[in-house]
């Protein structure tokens, strides 16, 4: 339970974790709470150190407890900039100096040896062209020939072992300069940190043990349906259908041990009537020269997923197809989600069902055979459309989509 911490000038400041997180289609909605200990009279309470994503325009509060009445909320922004590290950046530069000298070195090592090697190459050529006259002239030293020809060959492949040493040393030099230069860039650019804190305006008519909880949306976070189907047993087979949330959230802060719901709502778009004008349609006969006139007119369109009775148009908007309700899903148990930008996926149910399974083949889109499975959606909740994990015989067998499914409709996977 959080704890009040000390008081200055008026304003105290509680800490307020992240309770409870609600993830739609492009944002968050984060509600964060704490219990404090109020005595009578007007306070100001402050949570420091939250992400500077927050939506001004969003902010909302509630104070619960004995008698107490929240006032006004506020967010303050604020940042620092750290200076320069001019002590680090003159040992990076020495570093720097020493780095780029042994890698001259190793350079000049380097060609030397290739040098050489050039040289070896050169000498074996005219011992062979000599080899070759002496033995056109009648001539045989074959010891000497064999001796001579063996001590360049060793001589060959010490310079080419050399020569690969060297070639790895003036590797690692140089890329150490780059991790050098690099730190030493950092070390000269000024550092910024932004943060924002929460205040709240209370008036507290009797003393005690009050709830204060702030509410926000917070863009960088999203969530994407997706589920696994799992294909087993022998005729009549069975699926078993698991649905998962996955989210990605880089807000600049964790959410450690929060209650996860997942919504389709989309608090992006305005709700506004229409405005209402007269659209007439009027009738008239075709003329003859626009009934001689046939008008054709054709679309190639590009098919990502090959499913019988699915498809869909590569370059589509990615989003929740939630079929025109918003809906909601729970994740059990508290999670902690790191503020990484990566992935993370909870599930949110599972049932099984009978399949029907058979081949099919499609040629106009593709000549190879699909097998395609029938079931129904047994579950309680709607199928949101999303990629599949496919598994038959405990292994994995691909990849595809499916579309919205009601709860109790019948659906096709390939």
């Amino acid at each position: 339970m959080p704890e009040r911490s000390n008081e200055e000038r008026g304003v105290t400041t509680v800490t307020a974790p992240v309770r409870r997180v609600t993830v739609m289609e492009d944002r968050a909605q984060v509600e964060r709470s704490a219990e404090v200990e109020l005595a009578a009279g007007r306070q100001l309470l402050r949570v420091t150190r939250v992400t500077p994503l927050v939506v001004d325009r969003t902010l909302r509060g509630r104070l619960e407890g004995p008698d107490g009445k929240l006032v006004d909320l506020r967010i303050e922004r604020e940042s620092t900039v750290d200076a320069t590290r001019p002590a680090l950046e003159g040992e990076l530069k020495a570093q720097l100096e020493e780095a780029r000298r042994s890698a001259g070195a190793a350079r000049g090592e380097l060609a030397v040896a290739q040098s050489t090697s050039e040289d070896l190459l050169l000498h074996r050529q005219q011992l062979l062209d000599g080899i070759c006259h002496e033995a056109g002239r009648g001539e045989s030293r074959l010891g000497y020939w064999r001796d001579a020809l063996a001590r360049v060959e060793r001589q060959l492949e010490q310079g080419r072992d050399e020569a690969t040493r060297l070639t790895r040393e003036v590797e690692d030099a140089e890329e150490r300069c780059d991790r050098i230069e690099q730190r030493r860039h950092a070390a000269l650019q000024p550092t910024s940190d932004y943060w924002a804190d929460l205040t709240a305006a209370v008036e507290i008519a009797q003393p005690g043990r009050y709830t204060i909880a702030w509410v926000y949306l917070v863009p960088c976070a999203i969530w994407r349906p997706t589920h696994q189907a799992t294909l087993a047993g022998d005729e009549p087979q069975r699926l078993r259908w698991t649905g998962f949330g996955t989210v990605w959230q880089r807000t600049g802060e964790p959410w450690d041990e929060i209650e996860l719901a997942f919504s389709t709502e989309r608090p992006a778009l305005g709700a506004e009537l229409p405005l209402i004008d007269d659209d007439r349609l009027y009738l008239r006969p075709r003329t003859d020269e626009e009934k001689k006139v046939v008008e054709v007119q054709s679309r190639d369109e590009a098919i990502d997923v090959l499913t019988p009775g699915i498809e869909t148009a590569s370059g589509a908007l990615p989003g929740v197809d939630d079929g025109g309700e918003v809906r909601q899903f729970e994740a059990p148990g508290p999670v902690s989600i790191p503020s990484d930008g990566r992935a993370h996926s909870y599930q949110l149910f599972e049932f099984e069902t009978e399949a029907v399974c058979d081949l099919v083949c499609l040629p106009e889109i593709n000549a190879s055979v699909v097998e395609r499975s029938r079931q129904s959606n047994e579950g309680d909740n709607p199928l949101l459309a999303g990629p599949v994990r496919l598994i038959r015989n405990n292994s994995f067998a691909g990849r595809n989509q499916v579309p919205f499914v009601a709860a109790g409709e019948r659906f096709a996977l390939g």
